[in-house]
């Protein structure tokens, strides 16, 4: 979609943000009313926030930013992680 809109010349970019666990999922969890039909997967979700760490909302506010303020970038895939920090994960091309 992104490579259409660059090639259309549509004005606009179109890129993903993939954030790692943020404060505000982890109160929800805590409510089993906001985990719907996902409440089954309540305690690996709690053992993946032990393993992975949570996020603050200023860190993934700032990967949004810089997906709206970098002009360069369309089709970007940013991942945000307590390990890892901003990063972008890349694709190989496709096999024929």
């Amino acid at each position: 979609m992104a490579d259409a809109a660059d090639i259309g010349d549509y004005g606009v970019r179109i890129n993903v943000l993939c954030p790692a666990f943020g404060t505000r999922p982890l109160q929800s969890i805590e409510q089993e009313d906001n985990m719907g039909k996902f409440v089954k997967y309540k305690n690996s979700f709690k053992e993946k926030i032990d393993k992975y760490g949570v996020l603050p909302p200023s860190k993934i506010a700032e990967g949004m930013l810089r997906l709206i303020t970098d002009s360069s970038l369309n089709g970007a895939v940013m991942k945000i992680t307590c390990s890892k920090g901003i990063h972008f994960h890349t694709y190989g091309p496709l096999s024929a």
